[in-house]
């Protein structure tokens, strides 16, 4: 029997999604709070994650990488208002997959049972363990407030990407944490709860401009549970 747990902070809803998972008995639905013990959580071997609002946004991305750092199992986000930028950073952070309620019942608990027989599904980031070579051409043009990528094409940035971009080149090849990258950018040494979202979101644009496939991203890496590596 799988153990599930379904992290809300309004408990379990009663929906038909839910009651497919109950009524399996490959499963045991188990309700968490966001607040949960991290290696409550970390003992599930899937995880559903209810985001209600655009809100809670911030707590989710944090929960994310905080169970990144204990376990490898499969994490759904489940969530009706999530707009695709976000549902992308999600993605990029560790999410397995977003699901709506569109989304049939049966199919979800028939996708959910495949992963877990499978194993965890792919993993789209790449850590720094893995060796994987990288572009060459790459330049900064401080004076432009741009970067210079695959030789000959031109990238511009705002100045919070370029100020990104520029200390990620400073430490290339070497992660540098949500934080340090938050402090430095916004020049801000107080915690956010919300630091890594917008951490998150930063880089997702400016892997939009970058990357020929920000989805496979060959410059700016994301290393799982700590941060960035600018990879040239």
């Amino acid at each position: 029997m799988y153990q599930i747990g379904f992290v809300s902070n309004n408990g379990l809803p009663d929906n038909k999604h839910v009651e497919a998972l109950k009524g399996d008995d490959t499963f045991n639905l188990l309700e968490m709070s966001l607040k949960e013990d991290i290696e409550e959580i970390g003992e599930m071997d899937a995880l559903i994650i209810q985001s209600d609002s655009e809100g809670e946004v911030g707590k989710v991305c944090e929960l994310l990488i905080k169970i990144r750092k204990q376990t490898s199992a499969i994490i759904w986000i489940f969530s009706d208002e999530l707009p695709k930028t976000t549902r992308i950073i999600l993605l990029q952070l560790g999410a397995d997959g977003i699901i709506n309620s569109k989304v049939d019942p049966e199919e979800y608990q028939l996708m959910l049972k495949n992963s877990l027989r499978h194993g965890a599904v792919q993993n789209m980031s790449h850590s720094l363990s893995e060796s994987v070579e990288g572009p060459k051409d790459f330049k900064l043009i401080p004076s432009n407030l741009s970067v210079m990528v695959d030789g000959n094409r031109e990238v511009g940035l705002t100045k919070l990407e370029f100020k990104t971009i520029e200390l990620l080149y400073r430490k290339k090849s070497e992660a540098i944490p949500y934080q340090a990258i938050y402090r430095q950018v916004w020049n801000n040494k107080e915690e956010s709860e919300n630091l890594k979202f917008r951490v998150a979101n930063l880089i997702f644009h400016l892997r939009r401009k970058i990357e020929k496939d920000p989805l496979k991203p060959e410059y700016i890496k994301t290393v799982r549970s700590r941060g960035y590596v600018l990879n040239v």
